[in-house]
């Protein structure tokens, strides 16, 4: 624990720097998702691709740290664990801080595209296009739809490095997730067992009440009346 404390000082300004980087860039990339979402046009199909990763990216880092306080709080983890821990984080965090302005460089072409919905979503619905409120979408124009800047090759996705961090964070989230179901499978059966024990409680209970309010009819001897056989005698 000593060793992952020092690693932990090492890089803490780093890796708390590259979270409010992500946290700061996050709105812009849910507008982004949003609007892409709305228009799923196969001309931007691939603009699409793109924030879906940088989103999966952004809550890849999230998680990893989560998961690793999680995994250690419960495990002793060995020097290879801690070391590839940060290896792996560092190596993350630079690629984000290296990826994303190239990422928002290229949804600058869908800039025009961007204002044009922005502007239709701001317009009230009586005053939209026929098109608009048969479609629920505002028309986007061919002008929009033929700028050429829209068909060059966008930045390649750092998909090695987010495969390597995925990789081993399934790893560490395998154990945890493991102690987490047979922990909770536990409490479960520990419910359950007191359950039928305060369920017995509450049928003997109940039995008790229902023998306190059985009223015995006394027996009265009849000496006058006719005697009463339980046998008729033999003729």
């Amino acid at each position: 624990m000593e060793y992952n404390q020092q690693l932990e000082a090492k890089y803490s300004d780093f890796f708390q720097y590259v979270t409010d980087f992500i946290n700061a860039h996050t709105p812009e990339l849910k507008e982004d998702l949003r609007l892409l979402r709305m228009y799923s046009a196969p001309l931007f199909q691939k603009y699409l691709d793109m924030a879906n990763f940088t989103n999966n990216i952004f809550t890849v880092w999230r998680t990893f740290n989560d998961t690793y306080l999680r995994y250690i709080k419960l495990f002793k983890p060995t020097k290879e664990i801690v070391d590839k821990f940060y290896e792996l984080r560092e190596l993350l965090g630079k690629e984000i801080l290296k990826y994303y302005p190239a990422y928002a460089n290229d949804m600058q072409r869908l800039s025009d595209f961007k204002k044009l919905v922005l502007e239709f979503e701001r317009t009230p619905e009586k005053d939209r296009s026929l098109y608009s409120k048969i479609f629920g979408q505002c028309y986007i124009p061919y002008k929009i739809c033929s700028d050429k800047r829209l068909e060059e090759n966008c930045t390649p996705l750092p998909e090695d490095t987010y495969g390597k961090v995925f990789g081993f964070l399934l790893d560490l989230q395998g154990p945890v997730v493991q102690f987490q179901w047979e922990q909770e499978e536990k409490e479960m059966k520990e419910q359950l067992k007191r359950y039928i024990e305060e369920d017995k409680k509450k049928k003997k209970l109940e039995e008790r009440r229902d023998l306190q309010s059985v009223e015995i009819e006394p027996y009265h001897n009849d000496f006058d009346g006719p005697i009463r056989r339980l046998y008729q005698p033999l003729v």
